[in-house]
C-alpha cells in the first residue's frame, strides 16, 4: 500500500464496529485463560508476548467482519483472540520453527500410540475442525491441493491458503504442548 501500511493494516472502524469491539473485550481475559487451559505450557510463551494487546487488535479487526448469522460472538470473537494469540507465539518461533529442529508435518503420523503421536493428536485437536480436516487430508490421507478443494467444494487457492494457516497453527500448537521435540 501506497501509505506505507501492511496488508494486516486495519481500515477506519465504523462506529457500530467500535460499539461491537467495546462489547467483545469482555471475551480477552476469558479467552486468554481458555488458552492457557487448553495448551499445557503456553503460560510461558503468553508471558514473553503482549498477549492482551494481541487479544484486544484481533476484537479490533474481528469486529470489521462479523456477521451475526453466521456465528455466535463468543465463538467468533474468542477463535480470533486464539488465533491471534497462537499467531504471534509461532512468529516468535520462527528460527525455532524453520530451523533444524523444525516440526516437518509431512513426517508427522497424525494418529497413532507414541507420545509424539500423542503430542500431534492434541494439536490437532485444539484447532478448528476445518484446519484439521484439511490436514489430516494433506498428510494423513495424502490427498493433493486438488482434491481436497473438490471434497472441501472450494478452489485450490482457498485450500492452500487454508493449509498454511493450518501449518502455522499446528506449529504453534505442537511448541506448546508437552512431551519430546
Amino acid at each position: 500500500m501506497e501509505d506505507g501500511q501492511g496488508k494486516d493494516a486495519m481500515r477506519k472502524m465504523t462506529n457500530r464496529e467500535r460499539a461491537l469491539a467495546e462489547e467483545a473485550m469482555v471475551f480477552v481475559p476469558k479467552a486468554i485463560a481458555a488458552l492457557a487451559r487448553s495448551y499445557p505450557g503456553i503460560h510461558r510463551h503468553l508471558v514473553k508476548i503482549d498477549a492482551e494487546g494481541i487479544a484486544y487488535l484481533a476484537i479490533c479487526k474481528a469486529s470489521q467482519t462479523y456477521n451475526k448469522e453466521k456465528s455466535s460472538p463468543t465463538t467468533y470473537f474468542s477463535r480470533a483472540i486464539r488465533n491471534a494469540i497462537l499467531k504471534e507465539i509461532a512468529k516468535r518461533r520462527k528460527l525455532l520453527i524453520d530451523g533444524p529442529m523444525r516440526v516437518a508435518l509431512a513426517d508427522v503420523e497424525l494418529d497413532g500410540h507414541s507420545n509424539a503421536d500423542l503430542k500431534v493428536n492434541r494439536a490437532i485437536m485444539s484447532m478448528p475442525e476445518e484446519l484439521a480436516r484439511i490436514l489430516r487430508r494433506r498428510y494423513h490421507m495424502g490427498m493433493s491441493l486438488s482434491e481436497i478443494a473438490a471434497a472441501e467444494s472450494c478452489t485450490r487457492s482457498t485450500i492452500r491458503r487454508k493449509l498454511t494457516k493450518a501449518q502455522l497453527l499446528f506449529r504453534a500448537a505442537w511448541e506448546i504442548q508437552p512431551g519430546p521435540h
